[in-house]
């Protein structure tokens, strides 16, 4: 009997587990998911010509609101890895400097 409840128990954790992940994925699928949106919004943000004209405050605001955590980040360093070279955020736009 003991037996069964112990085979009983681990079906009932692989189960957990299972879900566990599986909900993990959909959170991160989720969160790549917006992460491309706003990148598209800031890219199309970019691409404006009128947005040259931005004062740094406002442009810092878009920057900001194009700015997710990034959870692999967070993943590696609560299983205290490494996390050289995975970036703390995301960023959804780009600072290079066109120039003419």
């Amino acid at each position: 009997m003991g037996e069964l409840l112990a085979a009983a128990e681990k079906v009932g954790t692989r189960r957990q587990e299972a879900t566990r992940k599986r909900e993990a994925a959909e959170r991160r699928r989720r969160e790549q998911e917006a992460a491309a949106a706003q990148a598209k919004r800031v890219d199309a943000l970019a691409r404006n010509p009128a947005a040259a004209q931005l004062t740094p405050a406002a442009l810092a605001t878009f920057k900001h609101a194009a700015s997710i955590a990034n959870p692999k980040f967070y993943e590696l360093q609560r299983l205290r890895k490494s996390t050289w070279d995975t970036p703390r955020y995301n960023r959804g736009y780009d600072v290079t400097v066109e120039t003419t």
